[in-house]
């Protein structure tokens, strides 16, 4: 999830950018104090099944259209609790933040090779590879050989 200043939105909205196809009536009086959160969504049935689920549980929304059948889906800060229990509700608990990756048989080879365990799942129509803690060196170590980006990326993810 990521976060922003409202104002930008506002103000992208405001100049008649077509990217805010749908808006909340309760947004149009946002402070632009405000901290935006977001969700991507790539498959129609979860971006409907988020909007439906917003709607029925009052929480205001945006939709922006990203082309090739994605949407983002913004709602205030506020509500991020709401928004994450939705979701949980919907799509079952997340992975463990930093401690997943999409499958790849590369990465799941250096797995092997460095004797980590690791179970693979699906989350959101993707594939996952999920490992637990004590592995996090291991993991990072192969996904360094592979792409120093793609380790960068997950010790960001946990903090590190």
């Amino acid at each position: 999830m990521r976060t922003l200043v409202i104002t930008t939105f506002a103000l992208a909205c405001s100049v008649g950018l077509s990217a805010c196809n749908h808006s909340s009536p309760e947004l149009s009086h946002v402070p632009p104090t405000e901290q935006w959160t977001w969700g991507v969504y790539e498959i129609q049935n979860e971006r409907e099944q988020m909007k439906q689920a917003l709607t029925a549980a009052g929480v205001p929304f945006e939709v922006r259209d990203l082309g090739a059948g994605r949407e983002e889906i913004r709602y205030l800060e506020k509500h991020r609790d709401r928004v994450s229990t939705i979701e949980i509700d919907i799509f079952g608990q997340p992975p463990p933040s930093g401690r997943n990756v999409g499958r790849d048989s590369r990465i799941e080879r250096g797995l092997q090779e460095r004797h980590v365990l690791y179970r693979t799942t699906n989350y959101r129509g993707q594939a996952l590879l999920v490992w637990d803690e004590k592995y996090d060196n291991d993991v990072d170590a192969v996904l360094r050989e592979l792409n120093p980006e793609w380790a960068a990326g997950i010790k960001q993810m946990r903090g590190q």
